[in-house]
């Protein structure tokens, strides 16, 4: 199995949606009216959404959104069967990532791919052997089709 740990600001959201030849998509969650809308690149979605469905791969949000990511995932058709919470146990340690090394060190016999605009080098060592790549992307952009394409080919690659 290949699990994916999946930010959603600055990673599947970006931060601006501003480039007039990308076509978006918008979702609202909840009822509330002062609720603002989240955009998306819709190509990013639905490539992530074609990704969430290959049976090597499991999709876990890794995200401060809590349990409010699993409805963003519905509302996107991505399939994803859970989100982590976050333990620190040093201080010095960025706030997730205690809790990305527990959920590696859980899953030994299986490859982990991040993908987090604030997973810099610097936050994400020593790095556990089964985390193969990290994706962090540029939050103003949030994660690339050439990302995907990169994710993609490890999932299939995952099966064999």
């Amino acid at each position: 199995m290949l699990y994916i740990l999946l930010d959603i600001d600055g990673t599947l959201l970006p931060g601006h949606t501003d480039d007039p030849d990308r076509e978006t998509l918008t979702i609202k969650l909840g009822l509330s009216e002062n609720e603002f809308p989240l955009t998306f690149y819709a190509d990013v979605i639905h490539e992530f959404a074609e990704i969430s469905r290959l049976p090597s791969c499991e999709i876990i949000m890794c995200t401060s959104w809590d349990e409010s990511s699993l409805e963003i995932g519905r509302h996107l058709d991505i399939n994803c069967s859970s989100y982590m919470t976050f333990v620190s146990e040093n201080p010095d340690h960025w706030y997730k990532w205690d809790s990305i090394v527990k959920f590696c060190e859980g899953h030994p016999q299986d490859k982990v791919i991040l993908c987090d605009d604030l997973a810099s080098r610097e936050f994400t060592r020593p790095k556990p052997k089964n985390l193969v790549k990290i994706f962090q992307p540029n939050p103003r952009n949030g994660l690339t089709m050439r990302d995907l394409k990169k994710i993609r080919k490890l999932v299939e690659k995952s099966k064999t």
